[in-house]
Formats: structure tokens, C-alpha cells, sequence
């Protein structure tokens, strides 16, 4: 068993390596220059490609994937350009709440769909299973984000019962847990 685990997270480097240099070449195919984006419109050319220099804009493409892969390594994000934090920072900051939704939906999703793969197989070719696997289509066809304003519409500003949004304990994790844990259940 330990083996079968080592040669798993083995086969994941080069599945990171591959995902992460696609997401960076798709990137930089986008439209856009960050450079003039952050000098803004009255920029000067001398200032816009300073800012290229320093951003390390002007280095060939391999040379800034190298970089941004040693950065991500070395747990080096950078600073955010909208809000100038460390990106690292609010990535740490926001670890929690994000592993805390995380875990209630996969919770939501066992306890809903165990149960009811269970049901479905016992009375397999019967209405009861045909009405499971209705529940299950609609389950993965639904937008997540129509499914939480739903939820948000009906539980919060209909009948009161959960807050619309914020950290407010785990009243204000219900909803989110079940929009997302809903998904995972189908």
C-alpha cells in the first residue's frame, strides 16, 4: 500500500509540471499587457517598459515560467497587484475557511449520497431508482451558482433561517457547503 502512494505522488510531479506550464502558456496567450494595465493610460512608454523590465516581462517565455516555478517553489507568489500583499499571505489567511467549506461539502455530499446509491441499488429498475438517478442528473446538469442563489433566495431571504453570506460561524457555512457539497453528492 505505502508503495502503490510513493509511486502516486511520484506520477504527480510531472502531472503538476505539465498542468501548471499549460495554465502559464495559456496565460500568456490572453489579450492584455499587465505592464500598461498597472502603469495606467497616461503612462509613458519609457515607464510602461520599465515596468515591463522589472516585472521580468521581456524575458523569453521559458525563462519567466523558470521563475514563476522557482517562485511557486520557494512559496514566493509575489505581491498582488490590485491590493500590493503578498499573495503567499492572503493565500495562508484565507487556507482555512477554504479547507473548512471544503470538508463540510465532501461530509454533505457522503452522507447524501451513500444513502441513497444504497437505496437505488436495492430497488434497482424500479421507480425509486429511476427517481435516483433523476435526483443525480439534475445534481451534476445544475450550475452551482444558480443552485446557491436559490438557496440564498429560499433559506435566507424568504424564510431567515441562514445569513446571506460573511463569517458568521457555522450558520453562514451551511449554504455554501450544501451548493458546492450538492455537486459532489450527484
Amino acid at each position: 500500500m505505502l508503495k502503490y502512494i510513493g509511486k502516486r505522488l511520484i506520477m504527480l510531479i510531472p502531472v503538476i509540471l505539465v498542468t501548471s506550464f499549460l495554465i502559464f502558456w495559456a496565460m500568456s496567450l490572453t489579450g492584455g499587457d499587465p505592464a500598461l494595465m498597472l502603469a495606467g493610460d497616461n503612462a509613458k512608454p519609457e515607464q510602461i517598459e520599465q515596468i515591463r523590465e522589472e516585472l521580468g516581462l521581456n524575458d523569453p517565455f521559458i525563462v519567466r515560467y523558470g521563475n514563476y516555478m522557482k517562485g511557486m517553489l520557494t512559496g514566493d507568489m509575489g505581491k498582488s497587484y490590485v491590493t500590493k500583499r503578498d499573495v503567499f499571505k492572503t493565500f495562508m489567511e484565507r487556507l482555512p475557511n477554504t479547507l473548512m467549506l471544503g470538508g463540510a461539502a465532501v461530509l454533505i455530499a457522503v452522507v447524501v449520497s451513500l444513502p441513497l446509491g444504497i437505496y437505488t441499488a436495492i430497488h434497482q429498475n424500479t421507480w425509486k431508482d429511476t427517481a435516483g438517478m433523476i435526483f443525480a442528473l439534475f445534481g451534476t446538469s445544475m450550475p452551482n451558482f444558480w443552485l446557491g442563489l436559490m438557496l440564498i433566495i429560499i433559506f435566507s431571504l424568504k424564510l431567515g433561517w441562514f445569513p446571506t453570506g460573511g463569517k458568521g460561524g457555522l450558520s453562514s457555512l451551511v449554504l455554501p457547503a450544501v451548493t458546492v457539497g450538492f455537486g459532489l453528492a450527484a
